[in-house]
């Protein structure tokens, strides 16, 4: 570059580098079942997505687009899928993270069994029954309805029922409602609580009872 003043000039030599703004992207987690594609298409407040790629997660059926669309098509499992992605605007790049839920086309299910259970006896542990849950997709469980009978307790991570009844009741039901991810089912449990008399008592009473069957067959054999 060349000044000029009158008669006089001077120059100067100037460089100037123009660099290209990072992306800046946000990806919102999908949920879709089996057999349905599922499309994420990136919010971006940054530089203008040029490249895209799975730094992280990488599995058969889901990918990304260079403009960042990421895709999960029909073919990919039932599964939790965390993914890492790298979204570039020329050297400038952003990694962010997402996720894609696929679903069992099934409906999730959860049972237990009806049972009856002695008074102030330690009960063995009753486990949830779970169908078509998603796999890598945690289930948690709670009472919605109704109560446990005194003295058990749910395990809401693991379903597990356990405990010591310490009240006797008549059959009756509550209802545990287990939730996977997006998805919910209910069922309905029935528990009676039966009370046994302590048995010195038992052996007290049988005695009467034989003393009195003694006396009945001596007096019938007079």
């Amino acid at each position: 570059m060349t000044a000029t003043n009158g008669t006089r000039t001077a120059t100067t030599s100037v460089t100037y580098t123009v660099t290209s703004t990072a992306p800046v992207a946000a990806y919102a987690p999908a949920v879709t079942t089996v057999g349905t594609p599922a499309v994420i298409t990136p919010t971006n407040t940054g530089g203008v997505i040029a490249s895209a790629s799975i730094t992280s997660g990488a599995v058969a059926g889901i990918s990304v687009a260079a403009n960042g669309i990421l895709t999960a098509n029909a073919s990919v499992a039932a599964g939790y899928y965390p993914i890492t992605l790298s979204v570039c605007n020329g050297t400038n790049c952003q990694s962010v993270s997402t996720s894609i839920t696929v679903t069992p086309v099934a409906a999730l299910r959860v049972s237990y069994t009806n049972l009856s259970f002695p008074l102030g006896v330690s009960i063995a542990t009753q486990s949830a029954t779970v169908n078509n849950a998603t796999p890598g997709v945690s289930t948690t469980f709670a009472v919605t309805a109704g109560s446990l009978p005194s003295g058990l307790s749910l395990n809401g991570s693991t379903g597990a029922i356990t405990g010591t009844p310490d009240t006797a009741q008549v059959a009756t039901a509550f209802t545990v409602t287990a939730t996977n991810g997006t998805r919910t089912a209910t069922t309905s449990v029935t528990y009676t609580v039966t009370s046994t008399a302590p048995v010195a008592l038992m052996h007290r009473q049988s005695r009467r009872w034989e003393r009195r069957l003694r006396s009945r067959r001596r007096t019938l054999a007079a």
